[in-house]
This record gives C-alpha cells, structure tokens and sequence, in this order.
C-alpha cells in the first residue's frame, strides 16, 4: 500500500528522534512547512469521510454579529480555514428563528425556512439568506472542508396564533401533584408558517398533532 503524505510526515518527525535541541525543533519546524507546501492540493481536495483524523472548528458563537454577513464571512474566508488544516466546520442553525434577523438559531419557529421568506419580521437570518448559506457551504465542500449543520428538532416557539385545549395543572412546586381535575386552557401551539406556505413542506403543527 503507498505511503499517505500523512504516514510519511510520521516517519519524517520519528526519523528526527528524542532530541529537543532547538536545532533539532527548527529543523523540525522547516520539515512541517515543506510538507503543508508539497501537499496543499492533497489537503484541499475532498476526502472520504473517516480517511485520515480531521480538524474541527465551531465556526460561531452565541454573539456572532446579527448583520446577516455570516455565510459571506465564511465564503471569503474558506480557503484560508483549509490552508491551516480544519477538515470541518460546525455551523449555526440556519433556519428562522423566534427572533428573525437577530436569533441564534435554537428558539426555533420554521425549520424549512433558510433566509427565504418574510417570517418574524425580516426574511434572512442573523446569519444571511438561503442563497449565502449554499453557497458558502458549496465553497467549503469544493476546498476538502465538510460541514456539520446544527439542527433542533425537539421544540418549538413563536406560534402563529393560540390553541384551546384540555390539560392538567400541576403544583410549581411538586410537579407530581396535580391541583385539579382537567380543565380548558389556551397556550401559544399553533404553527400555520403563514410566510413560506407549503414551500418544500405542507406539514403544520398544532396541539393535536400534525397535519
């Protein structure tokens, strides 16, 4: 089996031994920076997922700018993450949020909108628009870099219009002690995604299930 460039940078740093000389570190310094040179386009093209262990980078944090600039940000700056070694990048939920332009993705409202519709009063996300978003992530899949998209199923919020329904109430305090019988209540259930439609999705939520 051929040597990967991988096994073969292995065998260079063992070949330089125990010694921690500074001559020995620049020496080893200079090996590394011929190695990145001699086999950039190695490092860049697509790779089998699982080939060799890769680098990841949460590439936001919880108070990334709300400009809408993201996924341009991350277009631009693609070639420059893959020429330091990250393989992938864990993204923010795209979809629309409870807070339009300004969420950070986990008060989730509509799952199928990307920065497409007028949803919450803006249609891109704090992050861009849908278009920005494929983009930049077909810019990193053509630069080696797989992207890992952050997704919450499990809930959701801002409903478009209030739900009467039967339900228990519990103590606050002691959520095992009911506080009577069942009685009629309205809570905040419905999803209708008034913006998008049936778009991609004709799926609604509502108290009594999907439909």
């Amino acid at each position: 089996m051929a040597s990967t460039p991988f096994q073969q940078l292995k065998d260079q740093f063992q070949s330089l031994g125990k010694d921690l000389s500074l001559e020995v570190r620049e020496q080893a310094q200079r090996m590394l920076k011929d190695w990145f040179q001699n086999n950039l386009d190695h490092l860049t093209q697509k790779r089998i997922p699982g080939e060799f262990n890769g680098t990841l980078m949460q590439w936001f944090h919880w108070y990334s700018l709300a400009d809408g600039t993201h996924w341009q940000n991350l277009k631009r700056e693609v070639r420059a993450l893959a020429e330091k070694g990250f393989t992938a990048l864990w993204l923010p939920p795209a979809y629309k949020g409870i807070g339009g332009s300004n969420d950070v993705g986990y008060g989730v409202y509509d799952l199928f909108d990307l920065g497409e519709f007028n949803q919450k009063d803006s249609v891109r996300t704090k992050y861009g628009t849908k278009d920005e978003y494929v983009d930049a992530v077909k810019t990193c899949r053509d630069n080696g870099i797989q992207i890992y998209a952050d997704v919450v199923f499990n809930h959701r919020m801002a409903a478009d219009y209030e739900e009467e329904f039967d339900a228990v109430p519990f103590d606050p305090s002691d959520r095992n002690q009911a506080m009577g019988p069942s009685r009629k209540t309205k809570a905040w259930t419905g999803f209708d995604f008034s913006g998008r439609g049936d778009t991609y999705s004709s799926m609604k939520w509502h108290w009594t299930g999907l439909r």
